[in-house]
């Protein structure tokens, strides 16, 4: 029995979907510290809070490795767990994420 390379790209595909979602959906809002939206206090932000997150394009995970949350003068690191702060939006926020006001720590 021959398999075409279409039919073998079809079969890869559903099964990759098949293995990867459980652990995408296991991962939404069970308190996954991957993710700032599993922190305690992402849930009670207003649309309003969510709207000033997304106005400066915050994302959990920095697309440049020199520019963290961690190393921003706006952050503030947690007392303990996964999740610090930023002075300039409401809710929890990751080490490693990014947003555009990103400015580097005073030295």
């Amino acid at each position: 029995m021959s398999t075409t390379r279409r039919q073998f790209l079809s079969r890869a595909a559903v099964a990759g979907v098949a293995l990867g979602a459980p652990s995408l959906l296991a991962a939404c809002g069970s308190g996954d510290p991957r993710s700032a939206s599993g922190c305690d206090g992402y849930s009670a932000l207003t649309p309003q809070e969510l709207q000033a997150r997304q106005g400066l394009n915050y994302v959990d995970a920095s697309p440049k490795p020199a520019q963290l949350c961690s190393n921003c003068m706006h952050y503030t690191a947690p007392a303990e767990g996964a999740c610090g702060g930023c002075k300039l939006f409401a809710g929890p926020v990751l080490a490693g994420g990014y947003c555009t006001a990103w400015a580097a720590q005073a030295s």
